[in-house]
């Protein structure tokens, strides 16, 4: 059976049919099969026994690794999923449950570790990092071997008696679609496994029945000899390993070998290596016989335990040279495969042994490295680094250009993040693989920022198996879905010839010619290519489905490209539609496959012979600042790969105020401000999530080319809204939350409006402005005229939780210091190169850091011991970061320091679920709220974070929420931050999980507290006393529900049950007013 799935999907898929017991914990790359597992729960799915696991999500890596060693001591058969820190996390646990030879595989999807700086991508860092605990370790290649070898690893560890690691490249095989087979059903994957040894497991399980003690403490005459009698274990492990590989080819017919050589039988050279840079060498090895003829490849599958005579059995008698490929940088040290096999190879002196890294932090490993390898076994450099320049210790490769010798057909598609290009992507894969007889490959390259970023997706079509597990660099289908980047990247380099472009844009075909820089044009007739334009954001605005234009340009791919016939195409994505947004209502079903219907009409052909340059050039932004000179225009031009090393920080830091040189300009509509409808309230720049709009205050005279009305109350000033137009995403935040009657902002067409307020935006930058008003900043009126410390963030449209930093930093930025918990806080807050916060003309700000996920609250209060010893100034120290930290992973650290003396200020952004790593449940998510692990609702109510701190009487509280009581929420910042000890605020932060209109975050602030779902409160414990700020009317409660997708999808899919988990999560809502009430006095 063949289907088209990820290699998460392919794991998680066997992992869930094997399993009894699924303790999980959300991380990227990994959280897929975990969010794979609840689904099939959700929908019921039996595992191979005929049974319903239990899947249990856990309030971190660590405790879902003591879940598992739990479950397994009671005989469970268990598994988890993690990658990197969550890993790291995990170690404790492994060499207990390896020491106790317990059973059980964790997949891992392998990726970087954080060092200088966090990187979700993938490397070999983290599974390094545990070779030492006694668990197996098995590597996968490519999304087939992630679903063989997921089935060798199930049926491995219980032959061995030992846990299992299996492990596979993030993101490159993670997240990578191809067409694999599939073992035709559950009794096949059953009979594979090996039954006795898995009754031997369960009989030793802990009993009351049949009692016996484990994890007792040893003393110095036992413990050495206990630990000595598990060596057989190990040596036996290889041939087990070996076993289970063939009695998988006996029933699939595919082979695998813990040791497997590909390429010349008889080679002089060898290279080994592990994961998915195998495929990239092979297919070099399969493309190119005269380079390679002399050449073999040793893919390393079981690398824990190292079978040195085995690996050194496998090498052929004619092997002069080995270079060793690592994933992973062991400093002070030399990397740790290169080790292995240079100990494996001691008694073969007459082959050399040379290493070299690559791939680190995800960066891409392609065909030229492949060669510039090939090429060293004559130059012979060791502990090389190749794919970067290194100009400090001269250890890179030279690279040469290079063709890949394949024969794929290949596309590439230019998106934005959140307008839906890599859904549509992986829907035409999954068409192309289930409509052709054929391969099918998809990957997409996308950076840590939720929306608003260059997405690139990679689609290959071929008659052969696809190795090319490498980025598309010679497409014969580009499409650009948001016009803006035509000006900003030359996306045609690379197009092959005769190939196809399609451009969303809102010029007509006749008007291409006047706009398109002279570099596509030179392509284009260069390449003998056809080019088509649409005005895909023109349909989705007629159909109401805003910038989601995703199903529109894949219809129009599929009606240019002709790749199958589009009346089949057609049908298929009607059924993608239903599908997929069948849990957001039959109306946005409708709404996709009108708009599919209409792109049929709308696609125009070009005709570019009738091109003329016009001396249109790719936008170059006149920047004088090292930094951006350096590094960040090098890496918005796409060419970060070309960056030396000596260009960066060793520590990684970076220089405040980088995310305004970003400009990223992709707004579809931008607010025009109304001068006579202004109430001058300050309400839309408190509310404005990337601080793109400021009130410019001046006195006297004021430019004529701009509009400007007179400043209420302040005689002889005067006043204008003004939107940084490259840098507003065009969420309508700020024109919704306007209170006037006529609103003064009106969201018009970007393209109408752009250059004017380019215009304005510059001229204003020069004005001398007044900061000193009669007006108090405990409102929005007279904080709107101080600057902020934040600004231009890559935060989603309409988020709710960048308006909190941006008041915190107007408020206290030029003495702050920030402890970021990682999430997406620090990723809007901190992605290299961009740093959105601010210094003022003093060279004041915010000083900001990340350290890890789970010790934030630990390391805010390191700062804030630490800052007594710089200077005698008073640092405000924030710590940041959101519910997932707050409720579950950092609680412990968070409960210690509120219950401490120390003047630390928390700041808990609180969306209700893991936004960073896509919408999974915390203890913060209500019941009854639809979530990734909570499928089918959250069954547990919301953890009451507010009454655990009020009830320790020792700190500063309050409960916020913008939208609802500016005023509240200013005067809540201030009281916190005067509080002489821990302060804790809890802010309602709407977010883009909750399916809600994210260009009415505000409305949806001051909804949740007119309902009763969030009531305002402050606490402060040297008073004893709470005062409640708002009120609420639970008559409201179930209009709120029934507007938010997260809950109203519930009701579709489960009926009567879904209703009554919504009337407990109102009595939940009920309840705790009722519980935070007993704190007031009488």
């Amino acid at each position: 059976m063949k289907k088209v799935i990820d290699g998460n999907t392919a794991a998680a898929t066997v992992a869930y049919k094997l399993s009894q017991v699924i303790p999980i914990y959300p991380i990227t790359p990994s959280s897929p099969m975990a969010e794979y597992c609840d689904s099939q729960l959700s929908a019921k799915a039996k595992n191979v026994f005929g049974q319903l696991p239990t899947l249990v999500e856990m309030q971190s890596e660590g405790g879902a690794a003591g879940a598992l060693h739990g479950a397994l001591c009671s005989g469970a058969m268990s598994t988890t999923f993690t990658s990197s820190q969550g890993l790291l996390l995990m170690i404790p646990n492994l060499y207990k449950l390896a020491g106790e030879h317990l059973p059980c595989v964790l997949h891992v999807a392998a990726r970087t570790l954080a060092t200088h700086a966090l990187s979700i991508f993938g490397d070999h860092s983290d599974v390094m990092a545990t070779r030492q605990t006694g668990c197996i370790l098995l590597s996968s290649t490519s999304v087939q071997e992630a679903y063989d070898m997921a089935v060798v690893a199930h049926s491995l560890t219980y032959s061995a008696s030992l846990p299992v690691i299996h492990f596979f490249d993030g993101f490159r095989t993670s997240h990578e679609l191809q067409k694999i087979e599939l073992l035709k059903d559950d009794l096949t994957l059953h009979a594979m496994m090996p039954l006795k040894e898995i009754k031997k497991f369960k009989d030793q399980r802990m009993t009351s029945a049949a009692p016996y003690q484990k994890g007792t403490a040893q003393n110095p005459d036992v413990f050495f000899q206990n630990r000595e009698l598990s060596t057989p274990a190990y040596t036996n492990a290889y041939e087990m390993a070996e076993k289970c590989m063939n009695d998988f080819y006996r029933v699939t017919g595919r082979k695998y070998m813990p040791f497997q050589l590909y390429g010349s039988s008889n080679p002089k050279n060898v290279i080994v290596s592990m994961g998915s840079s195998c495929e990239t060498i092979r297919e070099f090895l399969e493309t190119e016989p005269e380079l390679a003829k002399d050449v073999a490849l040793l893919n390393v599958r079981l690398y824990r335990p190292f079978n040195y005579e085995k690996f050194a059995d496998v090498l052929p008698a004619s092997v002069e040279k080995v270079i060793v490929l690592d994933r992973t940088k062991e400093c002070g040290a030399r990397d740790p495969l290169f080790l292995d096999v240079c100990t494996a190879l001691k008694a073969r002196q007459n082959i050399k042994v040379l290493g070299g890294r690559y791939g680190l932090g995800g960066k891409d490993f392609t065909p030229s490295m492949v060669k510039a390898i090939v090429d060293n076994f004559k130059i012979e450099k060791d502990n090389f680094t190749v794919g970067i320049n290194d100009d400090v210790s001269f250890s890179s490769l030279p690279l040469e250009d290079y063709q890949p010798k394949t024969k794929n057909f290949e596309m590439k598609f230019f998106g934005l993040g959140s307008d839906g290009t890599v859904s549509a992507s992986k829907s035409t894969i999954k068409i192309l693989g289930e409509t052709l007889d054929k391969y099918v490959q998809g990957y997409f390259e996308y950076d840590s920022k939720k929306s608003g970023s260059l997405t690139r997706s990679h689609i290959r079509v071929s008659d052969n198996p696809i190795r090319s597990t490498y980025l598309v660099e010679n497409p014969n289908i580009i499409t650009i879905n948001n016009f803006s980047f035509v000006h900003r990247y030359d996306c045609l380099k690379g197009l092959k010839q005769n190939g196809k472009v399609l451009i969303n844009t809102f010029f007509s075909a006749e008007e291409v010619d006047k706009i398109l820089p002279d570099i596509y044009k030179k392509t284009l007739k260069e390449k003998n290519a056809q080019l088509f334009v649409i005005n895909a954001q023109k349909i989705a605005e007629e159909v109401g489905l805003g910038n989601k234009i995703n199903i529109i340009m894949q219809t129009a791919l599929f009606k240019v490209s002709q790749i199958i016939d589009f009346e089949e195409a057609k049908k298929q994505i009607d059924v993608y539609i239903e599908k997929t947004f069948a849990k957001k209502g039959s109306v946005v079903v409708e709404k996709n496959k009108k708009a599919s219907a209409l792109a049929v009409d709308k696609i125009e052909e070009v005709d570019i012979s009738t091109f003329t340059m016009k001396d249109i050039k790719l936008s170059q932004k006149e920047i004088k600042d090292d930094f951006y000179q350096t590094i960040m225009k090098p890496i918005e031009q796409l060419d970060g790969d070309e960056l030396p090393v000596s260009v960066f920080d060793k520590a990684g830091k970076i220089p405040q105020g980088t995310a305004e040189f970003e400009k990223r300009g992709f707004a579809a509509h931008l607010p025009k401000w109304i001068s006579k409808n202004c109430i001058q309230c300050g309400q839309c720049i408190m509310s404005c999530p990337h601080n793109a709009i400021k009130a410019v205050l001046v006195k006297g005279e004021t430019p004529e080319e701009i509009e400007f009305a007179s400043a209420f109350g302040m005689n002889g000033c005067y006043y204008r809204i003004q939107v940084s137009p490259e840098d507003c995403t065009g969420c309508g935040v700020c024109a919704s939350v306007c209170p006037s009657r006529n609103k003064a902002l009106e969201m018009t067409m970007a393209n109408e409006i752009l250059d004017e307020e380019k215009k304005n935006y510059q001229v204003c930058k020069t004005l001398k402005t007044e900061k000193n008003t009669p007006f108090s900043t405990d409102l929005p009126k007279g904080l709107q005229f101080k600057d902020s410390y934040f600004g231009f963030s890559g935060a989603c449209g309409g988020c709710g939780e960048t308006p909190y930093i941006r008041l915190a930093t107007t408020l206290f930025g030029e003495k702050m210091l920030i402890a970021n918990a990682t999430g997406c806080s620090s990723i809007y807050g901190g992605s290299y190169p961009s740093c959105p916060y601010l210094k003022d003309e003093n060279g004041r700000g915010p000083a900001w850091a990340n350290s890890l996920f789970e010790d934030n609250a630990e390391f805010g209060l390191g700062m804030k011991l630490g800052s007594r010893y710089g200077s005698n100034e008073n640092q405000s120290v924030w710590i940041i970061g959101g519910d997932g930290w707050a409720y579950d992973i950092g609680y412990g650290g968070l409960d210690h320091i509120l219950n401490g003396n120390e003047n630390v200020n928390v700041l808990v952004l609180d969306t209700e679920v893991y936004s960073n790593t896509g919408g999974q449940a915390s203890k913060s998510t209500p019941r009854g709220a639809m979530a990734k692990f909570a499928n089918a609702g959250k069954q547990t109510k919301k953890k009451d974070l507010v009454a655990l701190a009020i009830a320790s009487k020792n700190c500063y509280v309050a409960q916020v929420s913008l939208g609802a009581n500016m005023s509240q929420c200013i005067k809540a910042f201030k009281e916190a931050e005067a509080f002489n000890g821990p302060s804790l605020i809890v802010a309602y932060s709407p977010c883009t999980n909750h399916g809600c209109d994210m260009s009415k975050t505000s409305t949806e602030m001051r909804r949740v507290v007119e309902c009763g779902y969030w009531s305002l409160l402050r606490y402060n414990p040297q008073e004893d006393n709470l005062s409640i700020d708002s009120v609420c009317d639970f008559d409201k409660y179930e209009d709120f529900i029934n507007s938010e997708s997260r809950f109203s999808a519930l009701k579709e899919l489960k009926g009567e049950e879904a209703e009554e988990l919504l009337k407990q999560s109102k009595e939940d809502a009920k309840k705790r007013i009722e519980t935070i009430k007993k704190f007031i006095k009488s």
